[in-house]
């Protein structure tokens, strides 16, 4: 390993403590906010020391497939019989830290993907609606993927790409999120939870898809 690159990893490793640091005394609010940037940092890591153990990236792409598969599965397994499961109301700011930190790194190591993950770990932690959960899960994909994002262009170099495929994801993201704004204003709990297992069935065949693709 570079001397280069072991400092970009013990400044990142530095700032996420930092960040967990300043989250136990800040306002819950903020403090959320800097869980959610700590734990993407971290998820990033976590992503770049997986992919440091493989040479072949294709064997790093179903690593994090396998993963989001297992994960994802698990998910809507709760889901499905979360009636019959107690869910906590954790008030306790410690507490609240570590889930954070948690649900940011899984969502910045899993992707977008991360996101039912989210909505149910929201549900069971903090007895939340369906439809607030998934609200909030925006906010932990928004936040942790910001930060590993930052944290690539900062400290790591950026792969080229085609502007083209760029400018119509983002333009298919923002149309995508209005379209569910919209949808989200007209569905109750039930559907919501609904919507949220179908998106989880998606997720996984998206991943065994790519599993099979990269194992190829």
């Amino acid at each position: 390993m570079s001397v280069r690159s072991s400092i970009r990893k013990f400044l990142a490793i530095a700032l996420t403590f930092l960040l967990t640091a300043a989250a136990i005394f800040l306002p819950a609010r903020l403090s959320a906010l800097l869980m959610l940037a700590a734990g993407g940092l971290l998820g990033s890591q976590l992503f770049s020391a997986v992919k440091a153990m493989f040479d072949n990236p294709n064997t790093v792409g179903s690593v994090q497939a396998v993963c989001l598969a297992i994960v994802t599965a698990g998910t809507l397994a709760y889901t499905l019989n979360k009636e019959r499961i107690r869910t906590l109301r954790v008030e306790n700011k410690v507490a609240c830290v570590a889930i954070g930190l948690f649900l940011g790194c899984m969502s910045s190591f899993l992707g977008i993907g991360g996101g039912p993950f989210n909505v149910a770990g929201l549900y069971y932690f903090f007895s939340m609606p369906a439809k607030k959960a998934a609200q909030n899960s925006l906010f932990i994909v928004l936040f942790s993927q910001l930060t590993s994002t930052l944290r690539t262009v900062l400290f790591d170099s950026v792969p080229p790409f085609p502007w083209a495929i760029l400018l119509g994801m983002v333009l298919l993201s923002i149309a995508g999120s209005e379209a569910g704004r919209r949808i989200n204003k007209t569905i109750d709990n039930r559907q919501a939870t609904l919507w949220l297992e179908g998106a989880m069935v998606l997720v996984m065949g998206i991943s065994i898809y790519n599993i099979i693709k990269f194992l190829g």
